[in-house]
């Protein structure tokens, strides 16, 4: 290890490694060898608050101990996402569950939610479109407990809401008394159900879901780790179900049985069960 001064914690190349293999292993996430500054960045607080002076002892502890192994997840792992964000995806969500069959549930699973405005832009979708099936829900999942949270609470500032719109915000929010901040309404939340999930581990789930978002997650898994995920997402979707990837993920549906429908979209075939 390098020096260190008591601003600023140096990483060798050695513990560097280190990150990069607990983080591999732990959450399938491949770490470019020259991020060590963003490294630094997302678990120098950490270290330090723990009363450790370089990272060496700080990643024996995360080896050894499950909770800290979370935490160090939660730190390097990058949560971008907007109310809305690719909003070709949420149109054709509404296509499809026009389209779908009125007395049987409607099911979403959003793969990667982040800090919720996917699923709650899910939910919102299937709230407000004439025709949809009048029971659906939609599965929450997360690798990062952190962010899982504060998606769950389902609160907003204004600015962060500002994709919504001015009837959907009135439709499904609630202000709160300083009307800074947005609250997704009850009748919404308890139709989004969370859970704690690496896509890399179990999957406790048993149902087949009509549409399954995971959309800029993919980017961070090795090769093999990319296509092994989406035939298991694959697996999961009903017959004429849809999976929707990032743009930079696209080229993994076509690596399936599923079959492009449109920008970033693939769908399960009727009556076949991808591998």
């Amino acid at each position: 290890m390098s020096g260190t001064t008591s601003e600023y914690l140096d990483i060798d190349a050695p513990a560097f490694e280190r990150v990069r293999g607990l983080l591999r292993t732990k959450a399938g996430i491949e770490l470019a060898d020259n991020r060590q500054s963003l490294v630094v960045a997302r678990l120098m607080r950490r270290v330090k608050s723990l009363g450790f002076t370089t990272f060496d002892p700080y990643l024996d502890l995360v080896e050894r101990d499950e909770c800290e192994s979370g935490q160090f997840v939660n730190a390097l792992t990058t949560n971008v996402t907007d109310f809305f964000r690719e909003r070709h995806h949420f149109e054709l969500l509404e296509g499809i569950a026009r389209q779908a069959k009125r007395n049987e549930p409607f099911t979403v699973w959003s793969s990667a939610c982040s800090s919720g405005q996917e699923p709650w832009s899910i939910a919102m979708t299937l709230d407000s479109t004439t025709g949809a099936p009048p029971t659906w829900k939609v599965l929450a999942t997360d690798i990062d407990a952190d962010v899982l949270a504060r998606a769950q609470e389902g609160v907003y500032s204004v600015d962060q809401t500002k994709a919504v719109g001015a009837e959907l915000q009135a439709n499904c929010f609630s202000h709160d008394r300083t009307r800074e901040f947005l609250r997704i309404r009850n009748e919404l939340r308890s139709k989004v159900f969370f859970a704690q999930l690496n896509l890399l581990g179990a999957w406790p789930m048993k149902g087949l879901f009509d549409v399954i978002f995971c959309r800029n997650v993919l980017i961070y898994f090795s090769p093999e780790n990319r296509v092994k995920t989406v035939r298991r997402l694959a697996g999961l979707l009903k017959p004429g179900g849809v999976l929707m990837l990032g743009h930079s993920e696209a080229v993994l549906g076509t690596q399936t049985e599923l079959v492009s429908i449109g920008k970033t979209a693939f769908q399960r075939a009727s009556g076949v069960r991808p591998s």
